[in-house]
């Protein structure tokens, strides 16, 4: 596909990436958007490489990767039904949750579903917001790199 930026064209790989949270994850979610999106500006020219953002089930469309965020909650038919698709899925896990806004049993839930999908995905641990935003610049690179 060929882009255009303000200096030039250029020719880039598209990877169409889905992002998907539960409901107390949403600002993540946004964070994730914004990631890819400067990727793209600042990156994308350079490594030949975007990331084109869809939304979920668009058009039946399987992407080329389903990024989850997981917090406290995780919607695992979601997760079950992205791993038997052709695209790669990745786990983003917040390690850090709100005393008051925590269910431990929910908590304890979600380790129990990291340890099984550890085998079956890519599955990355963050602890915050601005941690997030690292470790998410760090993972489109090593994609780009693949």
């Amino acid at each position: 596909m060929k882009l255009e930026s303000k200096q030039n064209m250029f020719n880039a790989k598209v990877y169409t990436v889905s992002i998907t949270s539960s409901g107390v994850a949403l600002e993540e979610e946004h964070i994730a958007r914004e990631e890819i999106s400067r990727w793209n500006i600042e990156e994308g020219e350079k490594h030949g490489v975007v990331f084109l953002t869809i939304p979920n089930n668009y058009r039946g469309i399987t992407p080329d990767f389903y990024l989850f965020v997981v917090d406290n909650y995780v919607d695992k038919q979601k997760v079950e039904a992205a791993l038997q698709t052709s695209a790669k899925v990745m786990l983003f896990f917040n390690s850090h949750h709100d005393e008051k806004n925590t269910i431990e049993s929910e908590v304890k839930a979600v380790e129990v579903f990291k340890k099984e999908m550890e085998s079956k995905c890519v599955c990355c641990e963050f602890s915050g917001k601005a941690d997030f935003e690292v470790l998410l610049a760090k993972v489109l690179a090593v994609i780009e790199n693949n």
